[in-house]
C-alpha cells in the first residue's frame, strides 16, 4: 500500500512554485525572505502545516537542483527552471 500524501502538500506547492518562478537564480537569503513573505498567504498557522511548508520547500529545491544538474549534463532545455516549474 502506498503512503498517503499529506493533505497540506497540494495546498502549499503552488505558493512555493510562485516564489521560485518570481525569483529565478536568487540567492538563499533572498529566497528565504520571499518564502517567509509568501507563507501568510497560505492562511494557516504553525504546527503541522508549517512543517509541511518547510519540508516541501526543501523537496522542491532539491528536485530543482537535480533538474538543473541534469540539464547541464544533457543540454536539453534552454531554461530548466521555467520548464520544470510550469510542468
Amino acid at each position: 500500500m502506498a503512503a498517503r500524501e499529506s493533505s497540506w502538500r497540494p495546498v502549499v506547492r503552488p505558493h512555493i512554485r510562485r516564489v521560485l518562478l518570481a525569483n529565478p537564480g536568487a540567492d538563499a537569503k533572498t529566497l528565504r525572505k520571499a518564502f517567509r513573505k509568501e507563507y501568510p498567504s497560505v492562511g494557516y498557522g504553525h504546527g503541522w502545516p508549517y512543517r509541511v511548508w518547510l519540508d516541501e520547500i526543501v523537496r522542491m529545491q532539491r528536485e530543482l537542483s537535480r533538474f538543473k544538474n541534469w540539464q547541464k549534463r544533457s543540454g536539453a532545455f534552454d531554461d530548466p527552471v521555467i520548464e520544470w516549474l510550469k510542468g
